[in-house]
């Protein structure tokens, strides 16, 4: 049996002068908790005689993830994405993403030591990209969940 479960993922966010940011957990249902789009790494097309021609393209590594409306991970992201942001004339925006890592669980089993095992994802060389800072409502009168999006120039996995 296969468990395609990923309760349990949480990242963790480095960037370039030391901020350390883990244990980004607080996932929302409303949309999409974790996503991370289709590679296109090759395109092609028919020449004039009929012939495919096709070539490699470099990707850029997207990224975004949607939290609870303001529980901790939320506050610290719309903290990052204001630390980040151009705020006005002279401002200087936080360094670059080194790294961001999704630790999802790889089974439910646990290991002798008795810790669940799991895989990584490391997103490398990246900047925080879009996000809201601050918190709107939805037709319910409740708080929206915030989509926080990244891009990278790499992704490596541990599998």
């Amino acid at each position: 049996m296969v468990d395609i479960s990923m309760a349990g993922a949480t990242i963790d966010i480095f960037t370039q002068n030391g901020t350390k940011i883990t244990g980004i957990s607080e996932f929302s249902d409303e949309g999409t908790p974790v996503e991370i789009p289709d590679f296109d790494i090759a395109d092609g097309n028919m020449n004039l005689n009929g012939l495919l021609v096709t070539w490699t393209k470099a990707q850029a590594a997207e990224f975004s993830i949607t939290l609870i409306p303001n529980s901790n991970s939320d506050r610290i992201l719309s903290n990052f994405l204001r630390m980040h942001a151009i705020g006005g004339k002279g401002s200087i925006p936080e360094a670059f993403i080194t790294q961001l890592v999704l630790h999802v669980p790889q089974d439910m089993t646990t290991s002798a030591t008795g810790k669940k095992s799991s895989h990584s994802y490391v997103f490398s060389n990246g900047r925080m990209r879009r996000g809201s800072p601050a918190i709107g409502s939805n037709a319910e009168g409740k708080m929206s969940a915030r989509t926080f999006n990244f891009i990278f120039e790499k992704v490596d996995s541990n599998l």
